[in-house]
């Protein structure tokens, strides 16, 4: 079943995109550009890494050093704003390229501040301004979020297996001008051009047409063999392998 699952789901996958391309060709056709720029060396996507986590540590060093001696007496509002933006944008940057770093300096940080105007409230009270968004940074950065994303083509795929169990399909009978179709005797007929395309996995078929979709698990195929259906079926529709 859970073959079955990620089989269909990887064919409804390729019938989404066959359907949208489609119906929005321009946008594909610039997806298609996109996607065909050459991708960066692993040596270049190093050094950019390396890069862009310096500028993380230097941004979020100058923004301490600005707010610290801002809110001093007397407060600078505009050093404090300045340093904030600088912090902020060094927090982002190592989050995404240092993230242990990012969680250990800022928890430090926060610690030695929220400490400091614990012991000294009337010299360095402001300076929990800064070390409260450090310390709850800190804190967030080093929790290990595991986000499970779902799937919708998993999901949707397990449906349809569910809902085709439930569905007495007698029979769909392949002639040169089209299907017929005996669900519990009744015989619906299916032209060719109203189905788009059919999408061929390992062990099973779908076809995507303008009332719905129809699956044939390779297994139920009787007069033919696998390969003699797909030459067969391919010279009337279209047919992509997953």
């Amino acid at each position: 079943m859970d073959n079955a699952v990620t089989q269909l789901s990887g064919a409804l996958k390729k019938l989404n995109e066959i359907f949208s391309r489609t119906r929005y060709p321009k946008l594909w056709k610039l997806s298609d550009k996109l996607n065909a720029i050459p991708k960066l060396s692993e040596d270049k996507l190093r050094s950019r890494h390396i890069r862009r986590a310096l500028l993380g540590i230097v941004n979020w060093i100058l923004g301490i050093i600005l707010i610290m001696p801002g809110l001093m007496d007397p407060v600078t509002w505009g050093l404090v704003g300045v340093g904030a933006i600088g912090f902020s944008v060094g927090v982002v940057s190592l989050w995404r390229h240092l993230r242990k770093f990012a969680g250990v300096a800022n928890l430090l940080l926060g610690l030695l501040l929220c400490f400091g105007a614990a012991g000294n409230p009337e010299q360095l009270g402001r300076m929990l301004f800064l070390g409260i968004p450090a310390l709850v940074i800190g804190i967030a950065t080093l929790i290990p979020w595991k986000l499970k994303k779902k799937d919708p083509y998993i999901q949707a795929a397990g449906t349809l297996l569910n809902e085709r169990q439930k569905i007495t399909l007698s029979s769909l009978t392949f002639y040169d001008s089209g299907v017929e179709m005996d669900t519990a005797g009744q015989k619906q007929p299916i032209r060719y051009d109203e189905i788009v395309c059919i999408i061929a996995s390992e062990d099973l078929y779908l076809f995507g047409w303008k009332d719905g979709l129809i699956i044939l698990q390779k297994t139920e195929l009787q007069d033919q063999t696998a390969e003699q259906f797909e030459k067969f079926i391919g010279q009337k529709i279209l047919l992509t392998k997953t």
